[in-house]
């Protein structure tokens, strides 16, 4: 295992030629994992921030959404183009950008912000044109999104007041489809109160749903097969067929506060191994070929993992 000292990262993603871009709370960084190298970064804001960090289906355009430390002042949207270094604001108003999910084989995007509003959009150029609205509740709550390898399904969630979630799996053809699938949830399903993660399988066979539990659903029958007593945020392998579960808490546990593990489960839920990092995981995710695991803690320090060991 490596390590790379950033002041605090608030995000990362893997860039086409093997760097990394971080975002800091004033700073775009871009690194090299195999040498441990950090390149002078770039200003984003004079005053702190806190930002997600995302890379567009085209490969060359970095979408970063910055909202607030301290909740003073708007959230922005900025498009960061890394051939050209150059950056712009994208004219959104809905708040916090929380989740953004790339669809090449339709050449789209989602993004999901901070009062429930999900939109489709797509590049034009250096342009982002937004086509469509797929769901709006202004409920001031976060959506989670998800989609499969080939694209087939869709699926997201949204909790209205205090009832338990509902999650949506959407069916898309030749663009976006609006008529969806609802599974629909009771109180035989206390797990669902919360939702830490959802996430489809690789082979797009299993659709997890992590809240106080982590439940398995079959994407064929759209039914439940087996549970875990465990909880937390999901990352499928891009090759092999096993997934991590990070920050993990027991569901029995008296204190839910999360912890600093995570555990390597096969696609059945069988348990592989499991590992402790020394401060809380901030986000994980795998190179493109699957054979490094990098963790950004709370920290501000990047570790660098080899699958292979």
């Amino acid at each position: 295992m490596s390590k790379l000292k950033l002041p605090s990262v608030q995000d990362a993603v893997f860039l086409p030629d093997g760097r990394l871009a971080a975002v800091t709370k004033t700073e775009l960084y871009f690194l090299t994992p195999e040498n441990n190298t950090i390149e002078k970064p770039v200003i984003l804001s004079e005053n702190e921030i806190r930002a997600k960090l995302y890379l567009l289906y085209d490969k060359v355009t970095l979408v970063i959404g910055v909202s607030p430390w301290h909740g003073v002042g708007k959230s922005e949207v900025i498009l960061y183009n890394i051939q050209t270094n150059t950056r712009q604001m994208l004219p959104i108003s809905e708040g916090r950008l929380d989740v953004l999910i790339n669809l090449p084989i339709h050449e789209r995007f989602l993004m999901g912000f901070a009062n429930s509003t999900i939109y489709a959009c797509k590049l034009n150029g250096e342009q982002v044109e937004l086509e469509e609205t797929i769901y709006c509740n202004h409920s001031n709550t976060s959506p989670s999104l998800t989609v499969s390898p080939d694209e087939k399904y869709i699926c997201w969630y949204k909790r209205v007041n205090d009832t338990p979630l509902a999650y949506y799996l959407v069916y898309l053809t030749e663009g976006i489809d609006k008529n969806y699938w609802l599974l629909e949830y009771n109180q035989d399903h206390p797990h669902l109160f919360q939702s830490l993660s959802i996430a489809i399988s690789p082979d797009h066979k299993t659709l997890l749903i992590s809240g106080d539990t982590t439940v398995f659903w079959n994407l064929d029958t759209l039914q439940p097969v087996r549970e875990i007593k465990k909880y937390g945020t999901i990352l499928w392998h891009p090759v092999k067929n096993y997934f991590v579960l990070s920050g993990i808490t027991d569901t029995d546990a008296t204190d839910r506060t999360k912890n600093n593990s995570f555990a390597f489960y096969t696609a059945a839920g069988e348990w592989i191994a499991d590992y402790k990092s020394e401060a809380g995981i901030r986000k994980m995710l795998f190179t493109k070929e699957g054979d490094r695991l990098i963790l950004l803690t709370g920290h501000g320090r990047v570790h660098i993992y080899k699958t292979n060991e």
